[in-house]
């Protein structure tokens, strides 16, 4: 078997999800909708902070530290129920294993209009 080449293109960038289903992960289910809201709310503040940083380690092309990042965006993602943060958390440590400077532009831009997304739907 040959070795498989990793996927550094993301073409689902924006979730089609609804507040109610937001909010109704296990997240809501045990803090109640409003705290889960602003506890989201938070979580997606962080992983802005996080886009920042990985857009200029990008222009730095500093991999480790985008590893550093993407393994925790993996960790936040799964914790809060975000499947896609945690895919695409993966798909960065990868690319940035091969040094896919132009797939991971890409992956975050599109996390970043994940994200942008996400907060646009809890407010």
């Amino acid at each position: 078997m040959g070795k498989q080449e990793p996927q550094c293109n993301d073409k689902d960038i924006y979730s089609s999800e609804t507040k109610e289903a937001i909010l109704n992960t296990y997240l809501g289910k045990i803090l109640g909708a409003e705290k889960a809201a602003q506890l989201l709310k938070i979580f997606f503040l962080d992983v802005t902070r996080k886009i920042d940083q990985l857009t200029k380690h990008l222009d730095d092309r500093n991999m480790t530290e985008i590893r550093k990042i993407a393994h925790a965006l993996k960790g936040s993602g799964k914790s809060y129920g975000f499947e896609y943060i945690t895919e695409t958390g993966k798909k960065l440590s990868s690319c940035a294993k091969c040094e896919d400077y132009s797939g991971l532009r890409d992956l975050i831009q599109n996390l970043d209009g994940y994200t942008k997304k996400q907060e646009e739907i809890l407010a």
